[in-house]
C-alpha cells in the first residue's frame, strides 16, 4: 500500500498496488477507495493544531451570522409545525 499518495497529492499505482487489480484497469471508485484506504492509513494525518483552527472558525462562523441561523431554524420549524397539523 506504500507508495500510492505521492507528496504532491498526486495518485498512482505502485509494483504494490499493481497486483491488487490483476491485470485489468482499476474503476474510478476503486481508485478512490485505495485513495481513501492510503490517507487514512499515513501516519501523520492531521494535528491537533489543524483540528482546533477548523473549530475556532466554524464557531467564528456561527456566532458572526448567529441571527441568521436563528431566524432561519425558527421559520423551519414554524413550517414544520404547520405542515404537522395539517397531517393531524
Amino acid at each position: 500500500m506504500e507508495g500510492m499518495l505521492q507528496r504532491n497529492g498526486g495518485f498512482r499505482l505502485t509494483a504494490g498496488t499493481a497486483g491488487f487489480f490483476k491485470g485489468r484497469k482499476p474503476s474510478f471508485w476503486e481508485y478512490i477507495r485505495r485513495l481513501f484506504k492510503a490517507l487514512f492509513s499515513e501516519e501523520d494525518g492531521i494535528g491537533v493544531i489543524e483540528i482546533v483552527l477548523i473549530l475556532v472558525v466554524l464557531i467564528g462562523l456561527v456566532i458572526i451570522f448567529k441571527e441568521q441561523i436563528n431566524e432561519l431554524l425558527t421559520d423551519i420549524f414554524k413550517q414544520i409545525d404547520t405542515l404537522s397539523e395539517s397531517v393531524y
